[in-house]
């Protein structure tokens, strides 16, 4: 029976959590009441316990994962996690986890969205309704009878989610559950949520992310930890207009439109609303521009290095079919040139990934030749891979020492450094991304962000010439990202090195690419700066499930201008703000 929208269906009562090997809890004193209907959102910076938190809530901690737990967690009225199984559990609250293997096991799409329900007990027929419903409702309807191990990390994401939407428990955790996912699908994943609350309005959502850009409109709440604690709670409106400092130095994600909103309401104190949605941050942007009150200029375009004779990159050619699967590159070419960085971009599944995996010769082309700093990647692999750094979308594909300190110290070690020097790239590179209290601890025992950073810090620490990123923001808040992004200028600057970037962060591109290439049927369909295919190629990347920055729509054309501005950063330097003008807005 459905709950009446004030029912609490989760109840977390003085809850505190400690892993077998960590120094100190990764939850603590968490006293949380959620009610049914509620769209709840748990953000904070990496490691702040999020994930904690919510396998907490499903009762894998404390059925299926050890440590000392103290508290009690209370699902469905009655359900007390530390006397039901996972099992029991999983009619009334469901969970799409951050990294989608976890929880696929199926060989292949259909077989694995039916598992839940089959094993539910329900009849055949409502079992093909309900997988059918599913796998339509995120887009995977051409690949339902694909093998799980040919699909990309957000193909595997969209399956995990409709494997739940199938059991349609009454309360569904998300744990970053549009990471990997084109711009385009995340929206279909957002608009599927959304769809979900209309039709079954007493359903509870649980969101945990540090990026809570997809998630703003559709949040009734928004709850931020930090260091395993609650430190805020409240509405998406109070939050971000009476508390974006804190939220922003605690590294969360948010979307350009609302640090645009933000920024509007300090230029004119007179504005006082506080507005979410883009399109109503655009109008108001309008309103100011229209009056004399706000102009934007257009900030001069990173230049892209020219072509040399010895790009650092070159692709002459090449096609590529894994073994009885689809044709996933066919004819491509392209030259890298030395201190570039080119950002690869794409819909889910269209070879982004086996792209990268081509350049540094962990794959091999079906046709056609690859060379990498000049060697051929068919005939010399090893001199490849002593000048390619390679930062996985998974980082538990990279991790396999004993601490911390040991993963960092392996690549200086393998290139022959002094230990000196190994010592002194260590340090550098925990400083870098954050972990030096964790120098000594084993890297699963880190959360799944903090060891994406530690990956991070392997490649860097190597100092390659050629930096290959798949998905770098999965998985990391504000602060983490921009850190690596920095670290990555560096690369360029200090070692004119090359980074090539794989992402679906559209944001990121505007910030850091000075070139990007968006694939489209294995094949190149654009290939520019980013100003001018953000700018004008939008018709074309909507085609292709791409959508432009925030910050693309909200200053296309304004003020009657045939331009647009491509991230904040650019937005704000070029800004000049006039309120002397009488005009009223």
């Amino acid at each position: 029976m459905p709950e009446s929208k004030n029912q609490v269906v989760v109840d977390i009562r003085d809850l505190s959590f400690q892993y077998p090997r960590g120094s100190v809890p990764a939850i603590r004193n968490i006293n949380l009441q959620i009610k049914a209907g509620e769209y709840v959102v748990i953000t904070g910076p990496t490691g702040s316990g999020k994930t904690t938190l919510a396998i907490c809530l499903n009762g894998i901690i404390p059925n299926l994962v050890e440590g000392e737990l103290i508290g009690e967690v209370i699902i469905a009225v009655d359900m007390n996690t530390k006397e039901h199984p996972v099992h029991e559990l999983t009619s009334s609250i469901g969970m799409v986890f951050q990294n989608p293997e976890d929880q696929l096991f199926s060989l292949n799409v259909t077989d694995e969205v039916a598992f839940g329900v089959e094993n539910m007990g329900y009849e055949r027929q409502d079992i093909i309704q309900r997988v059918d419903a599913a796998i339509e409702k995120v887009g995977l309807v051409s690949r339902r009878d694909y093998s799980i191990f040919h699909l990309s990390g957000g193909q595997k994401q969209k399956v995990a989610i409709a494997s739940n939407l199938a059991i349609a428990p009454q309360i569904l955790i998300l744990d970053a559950p549009t990471a990997d996912l084109d711009p385009i699908s995340s929206r279909e994943v957002v608009g599927t949520l959304l769809d979900l609350r209309t039709k079954e309005p007493s359903k509870t959502f649980i969101v945990v992310d540090s990026d809570i850009s997809d998630v703003i409109s559709l949040a009734d709440r928004i709850i931020v930890m930090n260091k395993g604690e609650i430190v805020l709670d409240g509405t998406p409106v109070d939050l971000l207009k009476n508390h974006f400092h804190e939220l922003d130095d605690l590294g969360i994600r948010m979307p350009d439109h609302i640090r645009m909103m933000h920024w509007l309401n300090t230029a004119f104190p007179g504005q006082k609303e506080f507005f979410l949605e883009e399109k109503d941050v655009r109008h108001l942007m309008e309103k100011y521009t229209s009056s004399g009150k706000l102009i934007f200029t257009l900030p001069p375009e990173a230049v892209i290095p020219k072509p040399k004779e010895d790009p650092v990159v070159r692709f002459m050619n090449v096609s590529f079919k894994y073994k009885n699967g689809p044709t996933i590159l066919e004819d491509v070419s392209f030259d890298i040139q030395h201190g570039e960085f080119l950002a690869i971009v794409g819909e889910n599944g269209t070879g982004k990934s086996t792209l990268m995996k081509l350049m540094s010769g962990l794959l091999q082309p079906s046709k056609g030749i690859i060379e990498t700093s000049g060697v051929d990647t068919s005939c010399a692999l090893e001199e490849v891979l002593n000048n390619v750094g390679y930062l996985f979308q998974n980082p538990d594909n990279q991790l396999f020492m004993g601490t911390v300190a040991e993963e960092i110290a392996f690549g200086p070690r393998r290139q022959n450094c002094s230990e000196e020097e190994v010592n002194k790239r260590v340090d550098e590179a925990l400083e870098m991304v954050g972990l030096q209290d964790a120098c000594e601890q084993h890297p699963f025992t880190l959360s799944r962000g903090q060891r994406q950073r530690l990956a991070a810090a392997t490649v860097l620490a190597a100092q390659p010439s050629l930096l290959l990123l798949d998905e770098p923001t999965t998985g990391q808040d504000q602060v983490a990202l921009d850190n690596l992004m920095e670290l990555t200028q560096g690369l360029i600057k200090n070692y004119a090195a090359s980074v090539i970037m794989v992402t679906h962060d559209m944001d990121l591109v505007s910030r850091y690419a000075t070139r990007m290439i968006v694939l489209d049927k294995s094949r190149i369909l654009l290939d520019g700066s980013p100003l001018e295919i953000f700018g004008k190629k939008q018709d074309i990347l909507a085609r292709v499930c791409l959508a432009p920055p925030s910050m693309v729509s909200l200053t296309n054309n304004l003020g009657g201008k045939n331009e647009c501005i491509p991230n904040f950063e650019w937005a704000i330097s070029g800004a000049k703000i006039h309120n002397d003008v009488k005009t009223a807005v």
